[in-house]
């Protein structure tokens, strides 16, 4: 007799563009249920909503399960398992835990989608099992670029020897194409962009998706041995996780922003950065992590009209593009150059902002900039405000924004130039 039950795992994407999918998801859950019911199936909802940024040079990670975000709940997947931190067979609490989440960070879909495979579905000689993933990233996109992928055949043969169906809605590439290797798959290409969502008929989604799950046959063979934990994610200290009590939870809302403030791709920015012999160690990695994140966010932008430049400061100074110019933020070859600039970027020598700040200026004499992100470590060589006023005040324009940002130290200097140029002050 066919199996009358599903155990139904959404798989989501929970980085910072990936509000609409949420509401989306929640506002159409019944068209999902509605052909299900009408087949007498027992539904059992489970949840894995990702998310994950940077703290200084370590990776860490937010999970959220229908029991909450709780830094055990991923290990809690190898030892001791609760099944109810992970499936529910009541719709309005699923619901409740998509309405705790919080939209932010980059993502790691593979490490999320292997997870998954390790939830505590059901026999699967009487539960169709199966995982719906929602992202608007390509799987090799993450915060790790393509590092995870190693471990995709070994995911896919789990999944097949796990009797899973995937149902996957995603960027194409030729990543996303192998996922149709596995049996009963339904793999869906959606735009890679913010919007992505609101081009979707999700209503009829998630009823189509509903009605093939309902139709479809169970799988007949017990479970076999299968590898647990393909990226070692049970034996991570729990502090590689975050959860909602945790202050480090502001990190990975930074990841993708500089150092927490978000730029406009469709105006033009300056970035203003110390490499003085002081910031070495973790600050200049922590500088070219955020600058990278912050480029490689620019290019998954649609039609993003704005262009920047980056100085960097010591006793010297360095700039990219080399010339007076602004490069694009949707200069594909660009900001493969930028890429490498960035990660060329050592701490050495003095802290010469003169040098920088007149560069500046130069740079706005030719060119309109909205807005300048400046972060140091030291107080260099302007003495207070009132002497950076006095050189560069006539020169500035009014309208201009600038963000200031105080490295290991309190700055009267760096939050007076804030407060006097519209912008916030942060001392990191």
């Amino acid at each position: 007799m066919p199996a009358n039950k599903v155990d139904i795992l959404f798989v989501i994407d929970a980085s910072d563009s990936m509000t609409p999918c949420f509401q989306k998801l929640k506002s159409n859950l019944s068209s999902f249920i509605k052909p299900l019911t009408q087949a007498s199936f027992e539904i059992r909802y489970g949840l894995l909503a990702y998310n994950v940024g940077y703290d200084g040079s370590d990776i860490i990670y937010e999970h959220t399960f229908i029991g909450g975000n709780a830094k055990g709940l991923t290990k809690g997947l190898y030892t001791g398992v609760d099944v109810s931190n992970y499936f529910t067979s009541d719709s309005n609490q699923f619901i409740a835990a998509l309405d705790g989440i919080v939209t932010q960070g980059d993502e790691n879909t593979l490490l999320a989608l292997d997870c998954a495979a390790d939830f505590p579905f059901e026999s699967q000689d009487e539960t169709r099992r199966v995982i719906a993933l929602f992202t608007d990233e390509k799987i090799e996109n993450g915060i790790l670029r393509d590092e995870p992928l190693d471990k995709l055949n070994d995911i896919l043969k789990k999944l097949k020897t796990r009797g899973i169906s995937l149902y996957a809605y995603l960027p194409e590439s030729d990543n996303a194409s192998n996922l149709r290797r596995l049996p009963k798959s339904v793999i869906t290409g959606v735009e890679e962009s913010e919007n992505c969502w609101d081009k979707i008929d999700f209503e009829k989604l998630m009823e189509q998706m509903g009605r093939s799950i309902s139709i479809s046959s169970a799988q007949k063979s017990k479970d076999s041995d299968y590898q647990k934990a393909l990226y070692g994610q049970n034996t991570w200290s729990e502090d590689t996780f975050v959860d909602s009590s945790d202050t480090r939870r502001a990190k990975i809302k930074q990841t993708g922003e500089f150092y927490g403030q978000e730029v406009n791709f469709n105006t033009n920015s300056i970035f203003i950065v110390d490499i003085s012999g002081s910031m070495s160690g973790d600050r200049i990695e922590t500088l070219k992590t955020t600058l990278k994140d912050l480029i490689d966010k620019s290019t998954k932008a649609k039609n993003c009209s704005g262009q920047f430049k980056i100085i960097a400061f010591e006793s010297g100074t360095r700039q990219f593009p080399y010339s007076g110019e602004l490069l694009a933020y949707n200069d594909a070859s660009g900001i493969n150059s930028c890429m490498a600039f960035i990660e060329g970027l050592s701490a050495t020598g003095g802290t010469n902002m003169t040098e920088a700040w007149e560069l500046a200026c130069n740079v706005m004499s030719s060119n309109k900039v909205s807005t300048i992100y400046f972060l140091t470590d030291g107080e260099g060589d302007i003495y207070g405000y009132s002497d950076f006023k006095s050189r560069y005040g006539d020169r500035l324009p009014n309208e201009l924004i600038v963000h200031s940002f105080a490295i290991g130290l309190s700055s009267p200097l760096l939050k007076d130039i804030a407060e006097n140029y519209h912008g916030n002050y942060q001392e990191l």
